[in-house]
């Protein structure tokens, strides 16, 4: 086990899907038990963000709700980190249903004295497949109170590790690890001729 928290946000509103994506079944499991399953392999400390408390009961986690309500993912951050009883935390979001163990223990590594190790894929910076230390509160909060909820606007205050695409060939197809769920049709596109 590493001594880090591992955090899944599912306060999320769904508004595209049309339903509560942390309850979608994906085999014998929700999108959100296969998040916390993965983070139990490799975490001592499992927390679940969401909109309210005790909405989701999963053995072995903690349930924690936004202190900031209605922010957004940086809020569900906010409350994550400023619960986790460890330093350092791995934070993803639930509707990511085909990333492996071994990347999120891969991004602790990559942290070092960094306030946050974030991937970038194509281009693009994946901040809910992240790491963060609770060293970046100070600057999340400061942001949620100024009604500034992009992610994006808080690394700048921060000290970030961007972890390149090359890094992430070895766990395999990155169109696939990092693509998260958001409509019906994605899920029916996603799943059609894919191992679950």
């Amino acid at each position: 086990m590493m001594k880090a928290s591992g955090i899944v946000l599912a306060g999320g509103k769904s508004t595209r899907m049309g339903r509560d994506k942390a309850n979608i079944r994906l085999g014998s499991q929700t999108m959100l038990e296969r998040s916390v399953e993965k983070l139990q392999q490799i975490f001592d400390e499992v927390i679940i963000v969401s909109d309210r408390p005790s909405k989701y009961a999963l053995t072995g986690t903690r349930q924690v709700f936004d202190i900031y309500g209605g922010k957004g993912p940086l809020g569900g951050i906010h409350a994550g980190l400023s619960v986790a009883g460890n330093s350092n935390a791995f934070i993803t979001a639930c509707d990511m249903p085909f990333w492996q163990p071994e990347m999120a223990a891969f991004l602790l590594q990559c942290l070092e004295d960094y306030d946050a190790a974030i991937p970038r894929v194509a281009g693009y910076i994946e901040p809910l497949f992240a790491v963060y230390s609770k060293r970046c509160l100070p600057a999340v909060e400061a942001c949620l109170q100024q009604d500034i909820y992009k992610i994006i606007e808080v690394f700048p205050l921060l000290k970030v590790k961007y972890v390149e695409e090359e890094a992430w060939g070895k766990f395999g197809d990155t169109d696939k690890i990092f693509i998260n769920i958001n409509t019906p049709q994605e899920l029916k596109t996603l799943l059609r001729g894919m191992t679950v």
